[in-house]
């Protein structure tokens, strides 16, 4: 996944968190989808931080395929659970949050 708004609210806590965003990601920032939300998705951003992010704010990376870029519009109706392919990630390099 990719940020496709010029820049988009990143909030660890969740999108309801009454300080507002933690950060703002600029546009074409690269996050892995962990899950697919109403209106906000949970993602691992490439410095292994987990967060969530406007679902409107998101396009699949490029060479995704078909099937998994329906999945962040929640599928061919726009609606729905996503199906996504599972991969492994290296979480190797992260240090749990304090």
């Amino acid at each position: 996944m990719v940020v496709s708004a010029e820049s988009a609210p990143f909030y660890k806590q969740g999108p309801a968190q009454a300080f507002g965003a933690d950060l703002r990601l600029a546009k074409g920032a690269e996050l892995t989808l962990m899950s697919r939300g109403f209106g906000f998705s949970h993602v691992l951003a490439a410095n292994g931080v987990l967060g969530y992010v406007p679902n409107e704010d998101l396009a699949p990376a490029r060479g995704v395929q078909a099937d998994e870029s329906e999945a962040v519009r929640g599928g061919p109706s726009g609606g729905g659970v996503p199906s996504l392919k599972s991969e492994t990630l290296d979480r190797s390099g992260l240090v749990p949050a304090p």
